[in-house]
């Protein structure tokens, strides 16, 4: 069996990425039913700064 090196498993998953990047993307768009949300990861001066760019550019999402 032939040992598995490093650019062996980034090309495996690259490769892996784009198949599945391509299935979803020729796959059905869905339709949102709800308003939009976003999630912020980060509750430090990074994640406040964030939010408040979120909340001035797009008053109507609801961001978490």
């Amino acid at each position: 069996m032939r040992k598995l090196t490093r650019r062996d498993f980034g090309k495996a998953a690259g490769g892996a990425g784009l198949i599945g990047l391509s299935t979803s993307a020729f796959g059905r768009f869905a339709i949102a039913q709800g308003a939009a949300k976003v999630v912020i990861v980060g509750g430090g001066p990074g994640g406040a700064t964030v939010a408040h760019y979120v909340k001035k550019g797009a008053p109507n999402l609801d961001a978490t």
